[in-house]
């Protein structure tokens, strides 16, 4: 009833928010935020419930998550409010321009790091594979988690140059393949998410005749993911591609706990709510001081110990290693409450819309064209809306977004004050 419930709200919520604005990049965030918060807080729980009788990693969860779809919906009708009422103050998206003219190579500079992060991509790969080979952990090897960051550069300077009509376009083919390639490989979905993300949300809601039969092409990919996405879930073995075995003998039950494994977030925010403020104390800032600590290489800092309240999380699931090692996180808010309890947890939203907004004004402002606008809008959209949603862990967030959201965000200012920019914007 509580889930039913929380489901007619969440529907009600967006239909009103997204009449009371006629801004497009405020409606693909809220389609994005709306259908995580659908995603992970209401059908999550149902499947856990119905299922998996509320048992996760051999632990009884039932009563806590049969009523935690309200937190959900909590989450959703304010964030979906103040991203509304900051979109108003903020001010109107539309171009701005008014380069001043410097002469800034910006393709130059976007194909330099697609091929700096291919490179980096190919080491993750050899020598990932190796050591996953030889039982070895990939931090046995000091430069591997360097190379793995320096790989997301190719999701920034793709999509930039897709947003830029790039001519090149059997080269762009070639480097978007084998970049999912590598992404399928090495089991890293969210790769794949960030990058196919925006653009199917551009092509969604770029106006164009025939409008239906578009949107109807777009809805049958997305199932195509989607179903690629399970099957990954149940298939995958990092760095040695998919087990095509075990895809052949997956049934009904495989693909929907493949479907909704990543819903597991649902007793990491249990586990939260149950043990912080309660039986331990709050982390306060130790999510932004892991944020900083993780910036220094660990052959320069080798004895660093990062995360361990996120190992908390998951060991506070079922009081075992098995936790831990099942890698279970918390929603963003999860750890805002961790942080400094309730207060925490909306003090931290409020900031969340607040950043999701200007991060989105940003883009409208200096982006040279509705696709360049509605590409950068669908990775703004992607990554908070979705992927920062799924994963409460602010320094494992800020890694990916200094590698790809900040590289986007430099490609479209660079563009907005160079020379061909200015004489672009004065034919």
């Amino acid at each position: 009833m509580i889930l039913f419930l929380s489901f007619i709200l969440m529907s009600v919520n967006y239909l009103l928010v997204s009449m009371s604005t006629r801004l497009i990049p405020i409606k693909i965030f809220l389609t994005v935020f709306f259908a995580s918060s659908l995603y992970y807080g209401v059908l999550g729980p149902w499947y856990w419930l119905e299922f998996r009788g509320g048992i996760f990693l051999g632990s009884y969860w039932r009563d806590e998550i049969k009523n935690i779809s309200l937190i959900y919906l909590f989450v959703n009708v304010f964030v979906s409010w103040m991203v509304l009422i900051f979109s108003r103050r903020v001010g109107d998206f539309h171009p701005e321009g008014g380069g001043r003219g410097y002469d800034v190579n910006v393709w130059t500079i976007a194909w330099a790091l697609l091929f700096l992060g291919s490179l980096s991509a190919a080491y993750v790969f050899l020598v990932g594979r190796k050591l996953t080979e030889h039982g070895l952990l990939l931090i046995d090897d000091s430069f591997l988690l360097i190379f793995y960051q320096f790989s997301d550069l190719i999701i920034p300077a793709l999509i930039f140059l897709v947003s830029m009509n790039c001519r090149r376009v059997k080269l762009l083919i070639f480097f978007s393949i084998i970049f999912l390639l590598y992404s399928s490989f090495t089991g890293l979905r969210y790769k794949i998410a960030l990058y196919i993300g925006p653009l199917l949300l551009a092509f969604y809601f770029f106006p164009r005749r025939r409008q239906f039969a578009t949107r109807a092409g777009l809805a049958v990919s997305c199932l195509i993911a989607v179903v690629f996405f399970s099957f990954m879930t149940i298939a995958r073995s990092k760095f040695s591609g998919l087990d095509f075995d075990a895809i052949l003998a997956a049934g009904v039950e495989d693909l929907l706990y493949g479907f909704f494994a990543e819903t597991n977030s649902v007793f990491g925010l249990a586990s939260v709510l149950t043990h912080y403020g309660k039986e331990w104390p709050h982390i306060y800032m130790e999510p932004l001081s892991d944020s900083v600590l993780q910036l220094i290489p660990r052959f320069i800092y080798p004895e660093k110990e990062l995360y361990v309240y996120l190992k908390d999380i998951a060991y506070g699931i079922s009081n075992s290693e098995e936790g831990v090692l099942s890698g279970t996180t918390t929603p963003f808010f999860g750890e805002y409450y961790a942080m400094f309890g309730w207060v925490g947890l909306i003090s931290g939203c409020l900031i969340y819309s607040l950043l999701s907004v200007t991060l989105l004004r940003f883009v409208c402002n200096w982006s040279v064209n509705i696709k360049q606008t509605l590409i950068g809008v669908g990775l703004i959209s992607v990554f908070m809306g979705f992927f920062y949603y799924s994963r409460g862990s602010i320094p494992q967030i800020f890694k990916v977004f200094l590698f790809v959201v900040v590289p986007y965000l430099v490609f479209v200012r660079l563009q907005s004050i160079s020379k061909s920019f200015v004489l672009e914007r004065k034919k």
